[in-house]
């Protein structure tokens, strides 16, 4: 767990590092033509990966001696994948707004099967139980990605040019990665054909990735929606709050992310085990989240000019709005691992589906009649109710959960010292907003949301008894 939280920060950097690069460096119109076209081609990337390499890190772990093989049936079980999901968005490129971007769309596609394939040196170190290694790969993988998105914003900045550097990036770091992968690979290689590992394979996988498919597709939905109703300026700004929000979720995704082997595994331990890991990952979902939306709130002008440069402020009406779902987002993953780890893909699936559906209904003629406001309080309202939806719908097996206790007790010491720092309206944005930082931080340990010390947030128990004095151990 401490590799793959180091990894996931290093991560969470770099797309900062990267976000921030773009932001600056484009257009406010071409980096509307890039947030659309990366976020319109993420729904076919993972069309073409469908969980692959989660199947494929099941079997190799099962049995290490067959990883070769795995390794070559998961690759000839992507590449079919990434050909018909490219199929699919030719065809989708040539209607609606989708036409006019078509040849940038066909490329961001390029992009998008070949960079949630995952990288293949990866899923077989986890397979094998190596996350230290895997952690590494992770962390170099993301650099590599930093170095070409600074490249190709600094030789042509444009979305082609952007696009373009990341295809580069996702072709080497795949090319390097398998070779490094056969170079490992010792004794021979097992090059028979196996039908049933194929099957397996494409079955085990199909479950996990039509799940992630259905949420990528609500969750990026609004970029499309904003691109087909709206002016290209207008999308520019929506894609940098947007773009903002989700870059700062990373963090408390990535914690939980972090954490889920230990959830899937203390899932089925019994209910007191899974009361204290639902209280554990909402105290660190809740603990990350809410500072940073009232970070947004309270001084998103500061952030959109320092981070982005002033021409986006424009944007800070959206960005506060879209920060009230900022701690929402979060809350809805963490309940998405719950259901992913208690093997419930099906319905985390129809819930994000009907989420869709609700915002292609509502926001077309929100987005024609009220512009990109009305979709951000649309986006805030449906993720409010996907919310509410997930915990009512996890409390057979949950049982009870603390996390509406939890909630309280965050907003609570996340709420003192906001309505103190609102009061000290007179000083500067950077001294109120060191003293939000101390104030969260000591209410959180004062009310008991974190124990002293912070890393003692981590131990959870197990339903398994202890030892005493007079029962010794076995």
């Amino acid at each position: 767990m401490s590799w793959l939280l180091a990894a996931q920060a290093a991560a969470a950097l770099t797309g900062i590092l990267a976000f921030t690069r773009i932001g600056r460096e484009l257009p406010i119109r071409e980096l509307g033509r890039f947030g659309f076209v990366m976020w319109s081609t993420a729904l076919f990337g993972l069309l073409a990966e469908l969980g692959i390499r989660y199947a494929a890190m099941r079997e190799i772990a099962v049995d290490p001696s067959r990883t070769w093989q795995v390794y070559r049936h998961g690759a000839r079980a992507r590449w079919l994948l990434a050909a018909g999901s490219l199929a699919v968005l030719f065809a989708a490129a040539q209607v609606g707004a989708w036409r006019a971007e078509r040849d940038l769309l066909l490329l961001g596609g390029l992009v998008a099967v070949t960079q949630f394939g995952s990288d293949p040196g990866t899923w077989v170190l986890f397979g094998r139980g190596r996350v230290d290694l895997g952690a590494v790969i992770l962390v170099v993988d993301r650099l590599f990605y930093l170095t070409a998105i600074h490249v190709g914003a600094w030789l042509l900045p444009s979305a082609e040019g952007l696009v373009l550097a990341a295809l580069l990036a996702n072709l080497s770091r795949l090319a390097l990665s398998g070779a490094w992968l056969r170079s490992r690979e010792r004794g021979p290689r097992d090059r028979t054909w196996d039908p049933v590992l194929f099957r397996r394979l494409l079955v085990g996988g199909s479950a996990t990735g039509v799940a992630v498919i259905a949420a990528v597709a609500y969750s990026q939905g609004a970029v499309v929606l904003v691109k087909a109703f709206r002016s290209p300026e207008e999308l520019g700004y929506f894609s940098i709050a947007f773009g903002i929000v989700n870059v700062l979720l990373v963090v408390p995704m990535s914690l939980t992310m972090a954490l889920f082997p230990t959830l899937a595994a203390g899932l089925v331990e019994g209910p007191t085990t899974r009361r204290r890991l639902a209280d554990l990952v909402a105290r660190l979902t809740l603990v990350t989240a809410l500072p940073l939306a009232v970070a947004l709130l309270l001084f998103g002008d500061a952030v959109l000019a320092l981070w982005m440069g002033a021409r986006y402020l424009p944007a800070s009406q959206t960005l506060s709005l879209l920060a009230i779902a900022l701690p929402l987002s979060a809350l809805s993953f963490m309940f998405r691992l719950f259901l992913f780890a208690a093997n419930r893909f099906k319905l985390e699936t129809i819930l994000d589906v009907a989420a869709l559906a609700v915002l292609a209904v509502c926001g077309v003629p929100l987005a024609q009649a009220r512009g990109i406001t009305a979709v951000a309080w649309l986006l805030v309202a449906l993720e409010a109710v996907l919310v509410l939806a997930k915990l009512l719908a996890t409390r057979d097996w949950l049982g009870r959960p603390p996390i509406a206790r939890t909630t309280l007790h965050c907003l609570l010491a996340v709420a003192i010292p906001t309505a103190i720092v609102v009061l000290l309206e007179r000083w500067n944005w950077y001294e109120r907003g060191v003293l939000l930082a101390l104030g969260i931080s000591v209410s959180f340990i004062a009310l008991g949301v974190v124990p002293w010390p912070p890393w003692r947030l981590i131990s959870v128990q197990s339903d398994t008894p202890q030892p005493t004095s007079k029962e010794p151990p076995p």
